[in-house]
């Protein structure tokens, strides 16, 4: 997860020296880019408020699901039970197997028939904590790059209408919160998300101090509760030093 992080490096009444991934601050309060209380500084983009993800922000939650949830072409069942395929997409039903485009070993499409088989084996196949490698075969039906991705894009939308409305400023926070804010619902689910009360709250209340200490998920390993939670630190970064520039200028326009 590529994200802008901002240091105070130094404090005077006439300068202050900011150090970032992608260059120099300056203009953190600047309202067409959200504003730096919503994590965003000079360097960010263009606000998207459409109900759908534009490339350049589903480019970057894509990189974050590839790096930290599995990508599994084949059909298997994870361990609650569920057969899923891809970047964790569900598939309820044979039905909803049966819409995707699977291939054979051969690169042939695969027949509604050939899904159903499939979809069954699996699902005789299934033991709790049985690793997802398990279930693959010789005659695995699989999905191209291009299918998965394209799941993910709906599942992802999806999640964005349900931030958006758990979030009201959703659309205005840092690209890099709304990553940190995808990977967090794409994994818990929304009602999962939900449960994290405190955390909401501090989200909602640009508190990303607050929002980092609460943003630990049981379920996730180490290195990927430690980039959900350098998303809000830095964003934190962004707002203090924004912070103190107005009080500087407040300060010399005393003078």
């Amino acid at each position: 997860m590529k994200i802008l992080k901002y240091v105070l490096c130094e404090r005077n009444e006439d300068s202050i020296t900011v150090r970032g991934d992608r260059g120099g601050g300056g203009n953190f309060g600047d309202t067409t880019h959200g504003g730096a209380d919503n994590g965003r500084d000079s360097n960010s983009g263009t606000i998207n408020r459409n109900d759908k993800t534009n490339d350049t922000e589903f480019a970057s939650i894509y990189a974050d699901l590839e790096t930290y949830e599995a990508k599994i072409p084949y059909m298997y069942v994870d361990t609650n039970g569920h057969v899923t395929v891809g970047i964790g997409t569900m598939l309820p039903s044979v039905a909803d197997a049966q819409r995707l485009a699977f291939n054979k070993p051969s690169g042939v499409r695969a027949t509604a028939a050939e899904i159903k088989a499939e979809f069954e084996r699996v699902q005789r196949a299934f033991a709790k904590n049985k690793a997802a490698t398990a279930y693959h075969s010789p005659t695995s039906l699989t999905l191209t790059e291009e299918t998965i991705k394209e799941l993910v894009r709906t599942h992802v939308d999806a999640d964005r209408i349900s931030l958006h409305n758990r979030y009201s400023d959703f659309y205005d926070f840092s690209l890099g919160i709304q990553v940190a804010l995808h990977d967090m619902v794409y994994q818990l689910g929304s009602a999962g998300l939900g449960k994290y009360t405190t955390f909401n709250k501090a989200v909602n209340d640009k508190n990303w101090t607050k929002a980092a200490d609460e943003s630990n998920r049981k379920d996730a390993n180490k290195a990927r509760n430690d980039a959900t939670k350098k998303a809000f630190t830095d964003a934190q970064a962004v707002k203090d030093a924004a912070e103190w520039q107005r009080d500087r200028a407040a300060r010399r326009s005393e003078r």
